[in-house]
C-alpha cells in the first residue's frame, strides 16, 4: 500500500540524456549553458549523468554567453568537463574587448569595484584552446564583430586539418583572412565530413577543395566572380542549397566566354533552393550554366543592369529553366509586374547628366512553379536584355501584365496615346515590354490593366506604325484587371480594339468584370457596351453596378461611331 501511495517514478538514462541534449543545444536554446548547469543541480543522479556526458559540455563554447562573463571560471569548467575527446561546437559573435573593472564583496558584505585593464579571456579561449583542439571541432558558426578582426590569428585557426568538421559558418567582418593564408588551403584541404560551408567575405579559395563533392549547403562570398563560383559548382554534385551574391568587381580575365570554361551545363540534380543576387548579366549567365532539379525554389535578384546578357545566354537560361520547371508540352501562366518611375529633377540637371534617369523594377513570376526573378536598377537606355524568342519547350498561352508606368506623358487624351515622348519606345522598360510581348507570341489570353493596354497600343503604333503584324497575334481573350473609371476604359480600349481589327486580329472575348458598369435611365445596356457593339461577334462579360452577377453581351451592330473611319 505504501508503494501505491508513493510510487517511484524515474526516467531511463537514455531518455534523460536525450532531454539534456535537446535543451542544451546552443543552436536551438540561447540559455543552453544555464540549462545544463541547472540540470546538474537537480539530484545526484542527474548530476552524475551530466558530468558523465562530456559531449554535452563540448557543445557549449557559446561566445555570446561567455562574452557576458568577466570571470573565466565557467569557461575553464566547460573545458574541463568537455574532456579531451568529445566533439566541440563553437558559435556566437566574437568581440575583442578588455575588462576594465572587477567586482568583489568586501568584509562588510558590500560589493565594490576595482578598476583594471586586461584582455577578455575569450580571445585566449578561442585562439589557444580551440586552436589546439581544432581537430575536435564539429560545428563552427561565428560572426566577427567590427574592430575585432585579427586576420593573421584567424588564418592560422582555419589552416588546420578538420577531420570532424560538419558545418562551417563565418560571417561579419571577415575580409582579408584568405589573403593571410597565402598558398595554404582552408582546412589544409582536409574536411571529409563537411556538408555546410558559409563564407561571407573572407576570401577563401575553394574551387579546388577536395571536400566540395559532399557539400550540401554552400554560401559563396560576394567578392567571388561568377567564373570562380561555376568552377566550385562543378565540384558539388550533391548540392541542395546554394546562396551567393556577386558584388560586380571584375578581374582582367573575367570577359572569358562561359563556353570556354564549361563544356556543358552543370547538373545540380539534388538542388532544392537557389538564391542569387547579382547583375542581370551574371544572373543570366549563371542560369545558362546550371540545370536545376525539378521543383527547386529559385530566387534571383538582379541589382543592376549596367551590362546586358548575350542573346545566346538568355536562350540557354530559358532552356535550362524550362527543363527544371516545365515538362515538355505543358503551358504555363507568366505574370510580369513592371514598375517604372521617371523622377523630375531640374531640367539643367538632366542636361548635365545627358539622359533622363529611369528608376525601374521588374518582377517575373511563373505560376505553378517556385521561380521568382527580380530585376531592379537605375538606368537609361539599354538593349538586348531579353532574347527574341523562347525555346520550343516553352509555350506561354496566358500572359498577366500589371503595368504601372509613369512617363513624361499623358494618357488622358481621347486616343489614350497622343502625348507620348518621341523616344518612348527606347525607354528600357518599354523596350523590355516589347520583347516580352514577342516572347509570348503564342499567348491566347491576356490579363492586363487598362493603362497596360494603353502602353501596348502605343508601343505597337510608335514602333511599327500600327500596320505590321500585331503583338500577341493569337490573342483571343482580353481581361482588364484594373481601370480608374468607365471613361478611362473607353479612351483606352476603343483605339486598341480598332487597331487590332484593322490588322485582322480581332478579340473574341473582352472581360470587364473587374469593375461595374452603370445603366442609365431608359437604357438597356451601359454606354460602354453600346460603344463596343461595332466589334461584331465579340463577347463582352460585364457586371451591373451594385450586382455581382456576371452578364454576357455579344456585339452585333457592326456600325462604327459617327465620325469614325
Amino acid at each position: 500500500m505504501d508503494a501505491l501511495k508513493k510510487p517511484k517514478v524515474s526516467l531511463n538514462d537514455d531518455v534523460l540524456s536525450l532531454i539534456f541534449e535537446i535543451n542544451c543545444d546552443p543552436f536551438l536554446e540561447s540559455d543552453a549553458l544555464n540549462n545544463l548547469r541547472r540540470y546538474s543541480q537537480v539530484s545526484r543522479a542527474w548530476r552524475n549523468l551530466a558530468f558523465q556526458s562530456p559531449g554535452l559540455w563540448g557543445r557549449l563554447i557559446d561566445l555570446d554567453e561567455l562574452n557576458r562573463l568577466n570571470s573565466r571560471f565557467w569557461a575553464d569548467e566547460i573545458v574541463r568537463r568537455a574532456g579531451t575527446t568529445s566533439f566541440l561546437w563553437v558559435k556566437g559573435t566574437y568581440i575583442q574587448r578588455e575588462i576594465v573593472a572587477d567586482w568583489h564583496k568586501g568584509p562588510d558584505g558590500v560589493n565594490r569595484m576595482t578598476r583594471t585593464s586586461r584582455p577578455h579571456f575569450l580571445s585566449e579561449l578561442l585562439f589557444t584552446f580551440v586552436n589546439a583542439n581544432w581537430k575536435r571541432v564539429e560545428r563552427f558558426s561565428v560572426t566577427i564583430a567590427p574592430n575585432s578582426l585579427d586576420a593573421s590569428r584567424w588564418s592560422v585557426l582555419f589552416s588546420h586539418p578538420s577531420p570532424n568538421l560538419r558545418e562551417f559558418v563565418l560571417t561579419g567582418v571577415t575580409g582579408g583572412i584568405g589573403e593571410h593564408m597565402g598558398n595554404v588551403s582552408i582546412f589544409s584541404n582536409d574536411a571529409p565530413l563537411l556538408t555546410r560551408f558559409v563564407d561571407s567575405d573572407a576570401g577563401f579559395s575553394i574551387h579546388n577543395a577536395s571536400w566540395l563533392p559532399h557539400i550540401r549547403s554552400l554560401t559563396l562570398p560576394s567578392h567571388q566572380t561568377l567564373q570562380d563560383s561555376l568552377l566550385a559548382l562543378q565540384m558539388t554534385p550533391l548540392l541542395e542549397d546554394l546562396q551567393f551574391s556577386i558584388a560586380g568587381a571584375k578581374r582582367p580575365d573575367d570577359d572569358i566566354d562561359q563556353s570556354m570554361i564549361l563544356s556543358e551545363p552543370i547538373e545540380l540534380a539534388f538542388s532544392k533552393q537557389v538564391k542569387v543576387s547579382a547583375s542581370i548579366k551574371d544572373c543570366i549567365d549563371l542560369l545558362a550554366s546550371v540545370v536545376l532539379a525539378p521543383g527547386c525554389k529559385l530566387d534571383v535578384k538582379c541589382r543592376s543592369v549596367r551590362e546586358s546578357p548575350s542573346s545566346s545566354a538568355c536562350m540557354d537560361a530559358l532552356f535550362n529553366l524550362s527543363k527544371a520547371f516545365f515538362p515538355a508540352g505543358r503551358s504555363f501562366e507568366l505574370e510580369i509586374v513592371i514598375r517604372i518611375g521617371f523622377p523630375e529633377p531640374d531640367e539643367v540637371i538632366w542636361a548635365l547628366m545627358g539622359h533622363i534617369p529611369t528608376h525601374f523594377s521588374m518582377e517575373i513570376l511563373i505560376k505553378g512553379c517556385p521561380l521568382t526573378l527580380n530585376i531592379a536598377g537605375s538606368m537609361g537606355h539599354i538593349n538586348g536584355t531579353l532574347p527574341l524568342a523562347l525555346p520550343d519547350i516553352v509555350n506561354v498561352n496566358a500572359l498577366i501584365l500589371d503595368l504601372r508606368v509613369t512617363c513624361k506623358c499623358s494618357v488622358h487624351q481621347r486616343s489614350g496615346m497622343e502625348d507620348f515622348p518621341d523616344d518612348y519606345c527606347q525607354y528600357f522598360p518599354v523596350f523590355a515590354l516589347g520583347l516580352i510581348l514577342r516572347l509570348a507570341s503564342n499567348t491566347e489570353s491576356l490579363t492586363c490593366t487598362a493603362d497596360g493596354v494603353c502602353h501596348i497600343a502605343a508601343l505597337q503604333k510608335m514602333a511599327h506604325g500600327g500596320h505590321t503584324q500585331p503583338f500577341l497575334p493569337l490573342l483571343q481573350v482580353l481581361k482588364v484587371s484594373a481601370a480608374r473609371d468607365e471613361d478611362h476604359i473607353v479612351k483606352i480600349l476603343l483605339p486598341f480594339l480598332r487597331m487590332r481589327r484593322a490588322m485582322n486580329h480581332t478579340i473574341a472575348r473582352l472581360d470587364l468584370t473587374v469593375g461595374s458598369l452603370r445603366i442609365k435611365d431608359g437604357q438597356t445596356l451601359p454606354d460602354l457596351i453600346q460603344m463596343l457593339d461595332e466589334f461584331v461577334g465579340m463577347e463582352v462579360l460585364w457586371r451591373d453596378a451594385g450586382s455581382n452577377t456576371v452578364r454576357k453581351h455579344v456585339c452585333r451592330i457592326g456600325k462604327p461611331k459617327p465620325g469614325e473611319k
